[in-house]
């Protein structure tokens, strides 16, 4: 797979919503995507709707992973369930990769934000 070309000095990654019903492969198409495009990341809806708003939380997606991915920054970001409720770690989206996932029941709906 080719990612579609970039001008010289724009690293924005493409952003790729893999949208669809519940247990319809959507994670294993994500996964296979991420081996066939060096560098790329995954983010999966779930983890950004954790203990969330069943369908409120485009927000976080855009403003805690969309926005500063397409500024090129590296991203690491806690949504705030996951310190209300001491969940471990962070999703995490280095800076300059060429594809950014986005995996999930809702994922295509939420990247339009």
């Amino acid at each position: 797979m080719r990612v579609g070309r970039q001008r010289a000095g724009d690293r924005r990654p493409v952003v790729l919503a893999v949208d669809g019903r519940s247990s319809g492969g959507k994670t294993t198409l994500a996964g296979r995507l991420q081996d066939a495009v060096p560098g790329s990341a995954v983010v999966h809806t779930d983890d950004i709707a954790w203990w969330y708003s069943r369908f409120g939380w485009a927000g976080l997606l855009a403003d805690g992973i969309l926005v500063p991915a397409r500024a090129c920054h590296p991203v690491r970001y806690r949504p705030p369930p996951w310190d209300q409720r001491g969940r471990p770690g962070a999703v995490e989206v280095p800076a300059g990769g060429p594809l950014l996932i986005i995996e999930g029941v809702g994922a295509a709906g939420s990247a339009r934000t």
